[in-house]
Parts: structure tokens; C-alpha cells; sequence
């Protein structure tokens, strides 16, 4: 499922199955025109994310995990939606998403290759690498 790994660190089997889990309810939520990203952390979703954006459900992740014990765990899974015109509204992330996603505590990010925007990529990555921290594409 592997096909592109931008960064040092690999993501684990658990990694693997919260993004198989994240992929089938992203898909099952794309009939309601919503949801580009999911956060799903050994099996439990975390949240799901709706008109806040991503930057806002990331920082409502990091205050959940807080709550209860801020273990390093969880992915976030950034796809389009099914049937989305690829021509706009693209999944995006950038250094701002990745330090976010550090401060959540969370594994790594998902995209799917080819289809999303990556700002500040090498910035990104090398942030992304200094703190274990996985990026890739499916």
C-alpha cells in the first residue's frame, strides 16, 4: 500500500491499518460532500474533519490527546473526496500542517500521491524527519 515515503521514518502496521480504517470513512463520508481528512488513532477516530478545516482539527486533536495522556500514536489521512474535480480544492498541507501534527503528537500524514498540494516541501520534510515524524503518499 507504500508507494511513496518522503521522510526517514517508516509508518508502522498499526499505522497501516488506521489508514486502511481512515480510507473507507473517508470514502463512506464523500456522499455527503464533506471530509477531506480524518485523524484515527490505533483504530479510534479522533476526529474527522468538517467546516473548520484542517488547522482547526488538529489543534482540537492535540487538546483531546492532552486530556488523555498525549501518547505519540494517530495518523492523519488528507484525500480527496470521491468524485471531487482534482481542478480545485485539492487536499493540502505544508509546514504549517506538519507542525500542527507534531504538536498534536501524532505518527505521520497520508496523502494521496499525485492528488494534493504540498507547500513548503523541503522545509517540511526536514522539520518532519528532525522529530520522527512520517510523510507519504498512497
Amino acid at each position: 500500500m507504500l508507494e511513496n515515503l518522503a521522510t526517514k521514518q517508516k509508518p508502522s502496521n498499526i499505522d497501516l491499518e488506521d489508514l486502511k480504517k481512515s480510507c473507507s470513512i473517508l470514502k463512506s463520508l464523500s456522499k455527503f460532500d464533506n471530509a477531506q481528512a480524518i485523524i484515527v488513532d490505533n483504530g479510534h477516530i479522533l476526529s474527522i474533519e468538517a467546516a473548520e478545516g484542517t488547522d482547526l482539527m488538529l489543534k482540537r486533536t492535540s487538546y483531546l490527546k492532552k486530556k488523555f495522556g498525549n501518547k505519540k500514536s494517530g495518523v492523519l489521512v488528507k484525500m480527496p473526496k470521491k468524485g471531487q474535480s482534482l481542478n480545485f480544492d485539492l487536499p493540502t498541507i505544508g509546514i504549517q500542517t506538519i507542525k500542527l501534527c507534531i504538536e498534536a503528537n501524532l505518527k505521520g500524514i497520508f496523502l494521496k500521491k499525485n492528488k494534493n498540494i504540498f507547500l513548503n516541501k523541503e522545509k517540511s520534510i526536514i522539520l518532519a524527519n528532525k522529530n520522527n515524524f512520517f510523510i507519504s503518499a498512497v
